[in-house]
């Protein structure tokens, strides 16, 4: 869901699309999710994408402007994917995506193969 945009690349070599697919994967496995939340999911992400692209290309010269907004982009982003999970669900979610975000902070990649 928080995929970093900036490149199709990551570290490991994956292309945002095979983020993305292993992301899916991890959710689906973690989470249970049924095909109906996973498709919303899947939707929202297609939503949030190009706003995030917007926005490091706006503040690419302004990292504290771009932090800021993009944290606000992403807790819409977690809203509504809170709406179409359970609470138990959610609060998996949330620890996972903490996980994968300290994973990208420490150059790990956000790949969903390791959770």
């Amino acid at each position: 869901m928080c995929a970093l945009m900036v490149s199709a690349q990551n570290q490991g070599g994956q292309t945002m699309e095979q983020r993305r697919a292993a992301w899916y994967e991890t959710l689906t496995k973690e989470l249970k999710i049924t095909t109906s939340q996973l498709d919303s999911i899947k939707k929202f992400d297609a939503e949030f994408a190009p706003k995030q692209r917007e926005l490091f290309e706006k503040y690419r010269d302004d990292r504290e402007k771009m932090t800021t907004e993009r944290a606000k982009l992403t807790d819409q982003l977690n809203a509504k994917i809170k709406k179409v999970l359970t609470a138990d669900q959610y609060k998996k979610y949330d620890e996972l995506n903490k996980q994968r975000q300290e994973r990208t902070r420490q150059g790990g990649g956000g790949g969903g193969g390791n959770r």
